[in-house]
């Protein structure tokens, strides 16, 4: 298992590429389970092919550093949000491991189905942001469809494909599943619409 990874994140329309700080992110931390270090460790090795990129949402870097899920994460490992995604830009697939933490609880035992849904949103931003445009995208419309409760404190796994963009290049839609971490059991599903950000905006 990595100790850490140099990564860069794209930056935001106006944003100089000054301002895009690179940093070392700490990867599975004390607050991992030790079953998803192990699904973490599985999935890592897709990197050993050229086409799939590693993304850490909670990354340091000046786009993430106040966004609400590092937020809430922030000096508190395994407590809330907890996830590494590998997403493969030429044939648009994501892959990802996560852990919902105590403070993501809603029913005894079970993530809230907004702290689920917040999951599923940031896995489909990095499938749009980085397989549909060159551009940065925002969530227009999202449908989720719980399957099952989702629990707390276990490893998931994360799947999503890029399903299609319109003919005028400002929309592309994407579709992101939670699974169990062995991929049999189905807990949540939504189809996504992202669209263009606006400079204005």
């Amino acid at each position: 298992m990595e100790k850490g990874q140099q990564i860069t994140i794209s930056g935001e329309p106006g944003q100089t590429e000054e301002s895009i700080q690179e940093c070392v992110v700490p990867l599975p931390n004390r607050g991992w389970l030790t079953e998803s270090i192990e699904l973490y460790d599985e999935l890592n090795k897709l990197t050993e092919s050229e086409d799939w990129v590693k993304f850490v949402p909670h990354d340091k870097t000046v786009l993430h550093r106040n966004t609400f899920t590092r937020r809430i994460s922030d000096n508190q490992p395994g407590q809330a949000f907890e996830c590494i995604f590998f997403c493969n830009t030429r044939e648009g697939k994501l892959k990802g491991v996560c852990q919902f933490g105590p403070l993501t609880q809603g029913p005894p035992g079970r993530a809230h189905g907004g702290a689920v849904a917040s999951l599923l949103d940031i896995a489909g931003g990095i499938l749009a942001n980085h397989t549909c445009l060159s551009k940065p995208m925002l969530t227009a419309t999202m449908n989720v469809n719980y399957k099952r409760a989702t629990p707390i404190m276990r490893a998931l796994l994360v799947e999503g494909e890029f399903s299609n963009t319109a003919e005028t290049g400002r929309k592309c839609w994407v579709n992101c599943r939670i699974k169990s971490s062995d991929g049999e059991t189905l807990m949540a599903e939504s189809s996504l619409l992202f669209v263009e950000l606006k400079p204005s905006l």
